[in-house]
């Protein structure tokens, strides 16, 4: 099973560091880490590319749902994880997604 990760962001540098950090204590890691930027002028998309993510730049500020479907229709995954920058996740996330225990 693979799972793909995608976070749209738009000016979230700070929030996206944190969710990335909380990527990387996963127990079992996405296969894919797409971040899709809105037009962000922070940093957030420097930051993403510079810790492993593929940056789906939008050129502007398309929306959540937007940015969501252009990297469901770029993503190689069997199995899609839509994050946002404000979350911060367990380690187990994806682990349980899976079924697993």
């Amino acid at each position: 099973m693979s799972i793909t990760a995608i976070v749209p962001v738009w000016n979230g540098r700070e929030l996206l560091e944190r969710l990335l950090a909380s990527l990387d204590a996963q127990t079992e890691a996405a296969a894919e880490l797409l971040v899709v930027d809105n037009g962000s002028t922070d940093g957030a998309p420097e930051l993403a590319r510079a810790r492993g993510a593929r940056v789906i730049p939008m050129g502007r500020n398309a929306g959540f749902a937007a940015a969501v479907n252009r990297a469901i229709r770029e993503s190689r995954g069997e199995w899609i994880a839509v994050l946002t920058a404000t979350s911060n996740w367990p380690p187990g996330l994806f682990r349980q997604a899976a079924g697993g225990v």
